[in-house]
């Protein structure tokens, strides 16, 4: 049983026990109200833990992939929570933080569950949920690129820009030709930007991301419906192992859960796949 639970009926036996013995009036008054409050707070303490503990998930960040937003070294590493809900997951929107498996990776699936698709439970030998950022969603076509030769139409003002374009993948292969409307352009200022004939606005992300700009273009790739375009902040070198070094998008079923908020942080233990997040420093939550 709830260990709030007990308590509360605990203190309930004790009091009615007291006012047996005592005439009420405005004692008796006053003891009820303080009963009342007490079991208010315990309700709602024991409310919270349980929906904690049910739908909430609690994890740490590893590496430096989400670097800046998020910290990930042995010595400093966020920790937070999760929602694993399925209202999470099937309202995830552009730029939330997920907890995912990769579809590509032999350490998260087995060679049977990746050739037939079966993202369901990750059956790797060594299975490590990572931390990404959702860019593009199902039925989107993202296109960056790092360098002027792979801009295609697209100016050079445009580099290390995240652009979003409407599919034009009718056979739902993954290929895209970049053809498609421009739904939006991201990129670290908010700007205009004139070419092809039309001027178009430029967001700024609302994150940072980790310079200097070091990653590889990318060719158009579009996302099935359901499925998912996540990539690391880090946008140095090597920085983030994410959709885009492999030009694959995730499945829903990849997605562990959606980030709600960030609680402190902690000193990471042990090796890959036995990590622990040791010394909880608790800070003011950041809420996602």
């Amino acid at each position: 049983m709830n260990p709030f639970l007990l308590l509360s009926l605990f203190i309930t036996h004790i009091m009615r026990n007291m006012l047996s013995s005592v005439k009420k009036k405005k004692l008796g008054a006053f003891l009820w109200s303080t009963i009342y409050f007490i079991l208010v707070v315990i309700f709602a303490c024991s409310a919270t833990l349980i929906f904690h503990s049910t739908y909430y998930r609690s994890i740490f960040v590893s590496g430096t992939s989400m670097s800046p937003t998020l910290y990930g070294a042995t010595s400093r590493a966020h920790f937070g929570i999760i929602d694993t809900t399925s209202w999470a997951k099937n309202n995830i929107k552009r730029f939330d933080i997920v907890t995912t498996y990769f579809p590509w990776d032999d350490n998260d699936y087995s060679l049977e569950s990746r050739e037939n698709e079966d993202f369901e439970n990750a059956d790797g030998d060594n299975p490590e949920y990572k931390i990404k950022r959702i860019i593009a969603l199902g039925g989107e076509t993202i296109f960056y690129f790092t360098d002027a030769v792979h801009r295609r139409n697209f100016p050079e003002a445009l580099i290390n820009h995240i652009i979003i374009l409407e599919s034009t993948d009718d056979n739902q292969d993954g290929q895209d030709d970049g053809t498609g409307a421009i739904i939006n352009i991201f990129g670290d200022i908010e700007k205009s930007i004139s070419f092809g004939g039309g001027t178009y606005s430029v967001e700024k992300l609302p994150f940072n991301r980790k310079t200097p700009y070091g990653r590889s273009s990318i060719e158009p790739i579009a996302v099935p419906k359901g499925r998912y375009f996540a990539m690391g902040d880090n946008w140095t070198t090597s920085g983030s192992t994410d959709c885009g070094t492999f030009s694959v998008p995730l499945y829903y079923d990849n997605i562990v859960g959606v980030l709600v908020a960030i609680e402190g942080t902690c000193t990471i233990v042990g090796d890959t796949g036995n990590k622990k997040c040791t010394n909880r420093q608790y800070s003011w939550p950041i809420i996602y």
